[in-house]
């Protein structure tokens, strides 16, 4: 896995396909969370960063479009102060909080220059 370089101002564009599979026009939400794998203090197993929703007819397929800022995954350290910490980072999204139903990607942080 090549380390993706982020500083606090980049943006990180996450696309999803969905598919309305019955027989009525559906409204669906989709949530974005995301973990660190390895952090120094304790993460949480999924941390809410947004959401979207989008309207389909019976069959229909669109695309959600969610943003993800790179500052939204510093956290608060053990001295109580906002840290980025590079490492793995799991980006997780789909329609509910059941990791089951989630995709799931990895993407590996590192700071492009000295914070």
């Amino acid at each position: 896995m090549t380390p993706l370089n982020v500083e606090d101002i980049d943006t990180m564009q996450i696309r999803v396909d969905v598919r309305n599979e019955g027989m009525r026009a559906a409204q669906e939400t989709v949530f974005l969370f995301t973990h660190d794998k390895l952090a120094s203090v304790a993460r949480p197993l999924l941390e809410l960063k947004g959401f979207a929703k989008i309207n389909l007819r019976p069959g229909e397929t669109g695309t959600v479009a969610l943003s993800l800022r790179a500052a939204e995954l510093r956290f608060l350290g053990l001295d109580l102060e906002p840290v980025f910490e590079p490492g793995d980072v799991e980006i997780l999204v789909g329609p509910c909080a059941d990791r089951s139903k989630l995709l799931v990607a990895t993407i590996r942080l590192s700071w492009s220059r000295p914070c």
